[in-house]
């Protein structure tokens, strides 16, 4: 009786021992597989977190050849921007070179009319005194009845005289009216010259602010290469930064907010 005890007894834990070992190794591959599960889903949010980063870089690199074309497009107005001024500066002194050289010419014909007007004006005094002195002369020599009103003069001489005075008013009026005319003519020369030249700067203006307008756009499209710059997608979010040949991709996934880095 004692035996059969003993070894329902042995029987019994040679069972249980076997049970738990059973469930002992049903726990460790239940780890096992568990583990196994969690390394996959860690795989396949790394393929996501990187698929993401990829496509960011592609994003990027078309916004990237769009900048360096309008780069390119804003450097060759810059250029071009740059030789207008110069033409513009250079037709500004051009212009002033010509203004300068009409006023030297006008000073010059106005100094030569005037000069001639006082040469006729000393010959028109000379032959009013010429005049005056052989009247004197005419009457000192020669005596008259105070009844004879005849002058002392010749009538051939003061006829000559009188001819002579006439010539030099009407040259020096001629002349006088020569210099009103160049001044009138120099009066509209030099309106029409300012206008031209203040026309010139005004665009000048234009071209300079227009080319400090580029200078910006290109600077800011320069910065733009260097910033980092931030892609939001369904499944998560990537800040992508260019730092010298590699680029540098933070991903944060919103599922489990965990943050992944690339680079490339």
């Amino acid at each position: 009786m004692k035996r059969t005890v003993n070894k329902r007894a042995s029987i019994f834990l040679t069972s249980l021992t076997c049970f738990f070992s059973i469930l002992l190794l049903y726990h460790i591959n239940l780890q096992l597989y568990q583990a196994k599960l969690e390394n996959l889903v860690t795989m396949e949010e790394g393929l996501k977190a990187e698929s993401l980063a990829l496509l960011a870089i592609s994003f990027q690199e078309a916004q990237t050849d769009k900048w360096r074309e309008e780069k390119e497009n804003t450097q060759e107005l810059l250029e071009e921007e740059s030789k207008r001024i110069d033409k513009l500066k250079e037709n500004i002194r051009d212009l002033e070179k010509e203004k300068n050289n009409k006023e030297d010419q006008f000073e010059e014909a106005q100094l030569e009319k005037e000069n001639k007007i006082e040469a006729l004006n000393e010959e028109l005094q000379e032959l009013e005194m010429e005049f005056a002195y052989f009247s004197a002369i005419a009457y000192d020599r020669d005596i008259v009845d105070e009844e004879d009103n005849s002058s002392p003069i010749d009538t051939e001489e003061e006829s000559d005289w009188l001819a002579s005075h006439d010539d030099l008013v009407q040259s020096i009026e001629h002349e006088r009216k020569e210099v009103q005319a160049l001044e009138e003519q120099w009066k509209q020369e030099k309106l029409a010259s300012e206008k031209d030249i203040n026309q010139v700067k005004k665009d000048l203006k234009e071209a300079r602010a227009k080319k400090a307008e580029l200078k910006k756009m290109l600077s800011q499209l320069d910065k733009l290469d260097k910033e980092a710059v931030m892609y939001r997608f369904n499944l998560g979010e990537v800040e992508l930064r260019q730092e010298e040949k590699a680029k540098h991709c933070r991903v944060i996934l919103y599922k489990n907010d965990e943050t992944y880095q690339f680079s490339y």
